[in-house]
């Protein structure tokens, strides 16, 4: 049996391991020998057939691309009419335009609340919410719609037909309401009945006056008597004086809500109030927990930041105003 060319290299090598030069040359036969040519090696080769494939691939679709596809599927190339870049059979453009759709508005229906939360009145169930120093309209019961006049007002809503002016002036104008209904207006004990009118009802201090642009309202007075008005009327009634809260009153009266946790109540007894109080101390503390009740029990955090920029400019050196700051931070106010 002939041996391997390579095992006799590897038997000289082994023998003649200690002469430098003999090394030099094994090692150089050891390479010629044992290169194997480029086109053989098999990663070379899969490359290739990978490119060969790839390229005729892409002669397949360029070549397939050429024609056109007809409705009915089958490739063939586009007829043109002599002189014209057109293909023939192409189908004309209309020249009547389409009107554009009308767009559809939703009416509401009848009896339904429509509470807008970026007006000036938000009515949460029974409790009256003012949103001071802004304008505008808000959507009541009942296709109502209600445009403040004044920089605050607050109504409160009872039942499903009844609105209660407690403070401020409101310019209401009522869709005609089905037969059998009707929507009343309350305030400092006077009524106004409406089925479908345009009226404002302004409610100060001394004074309830109630003028009509269109439409007809009954007005009841307090004593029970009542009275037809018709557009451009205007109604002026005197309120009876209210008795004068006492500082002690007033607390007394404030911590019985706020022990049974009439926060909301308690806010609006403040905001009622606070414009009749006359002792400045008493005042800076009416406006500070009305500020902190605001915040803490009725998150109603842009309404208190409000009202502790009120007291921390009024009252920059009050005992409250550290408590006040603590706030201010807590409430993210700028």
């Amino acid at each position: 049996m002939t041996e391997h060319p390579l095992a006799k290299i590897k038997a000289i090598h082994k023998n003649t391991r200690t002469t430098p030069e003999m090394d030099r040359l094994i090692l150089d036969s050891l390479k010629k020998r044992t290169t194997m040519p480029m086109l053989l090696r098999p990663a070379l080769g899969l490359a290739l057939g990978v490119l060969v494939i790839a390229l005729g691939v892409a002669w397949y679709f360029s070549s397939s691309s050429s024609s056109t596809v007809t409705p009915s599927g089958q490739g063939v190339d586009s007829p043109r009419v002599a002189g014209s870049m057109k293909p023939v059979g192409e189908p004309k453009k209309s020249l009547v335009t389409p009107l554009p759709m009308a767009k559809q508005h939703q009416v509401p229906a009848m009896g339904t609340p429509r509470i807008s939360p970026s007006g000036p009145v938000l009515l949460a169930g029974t409790d009256p919410v003012t949103l001071p120093g802004k304008q505008g309209k808000a959507h009541l019961i009942k296709g109502v719609l209600a445009e403040i006049v004044s920089n605050s007002a607050i109504l409160k809503r009872v039942g499903n037909d009844k609105i209660l002016l407690l403070e401020g002036s409101a310019r209401f104008i009522v869709s005609p309401l089905p037969k059998g209904h009707s929507f009343i207006v309350e305030a400092a004990g006077a009524r106004i009945e409406v089925l479908g009118t345009i009226f404002t009802v302004s409610l100060t201090a001394t004074h309830l006056k109630v003028a009509l642009q269109e439409g007809s309202i009954r007005f009841t007075w307090p004593t029970g008597a009542a009275t037809l008005m018709k557009p451009s009327d205007e109604v002026t009634m005197e309120r009876h004086k209210q008795p004068r809260h006492t500082p002690a009153g007033i607390r007394k009266t404030l911590a019985s809500l706020r022990a049974r946790g009439k926060h909301r109540d308690a806010a609006a007894f403040i905001q009622r109030i606070l414009p009749t109080v006359t002792s400045a101390s008493l005042k800076r503390s009416l406006l500070f927990d009305l500020a902190s009740i605001r915040g803490e029990y009725l998150h109603d955090f842009t309404g208190a930041c409000s009202l502790l920029k009120r007291f921390r400019s009024h009252y920059p050196m009050s005992p409250q105003s550290p408590t006040a700051d603590l706030l201010w931070t807590k409430y993210r106010c700028n």
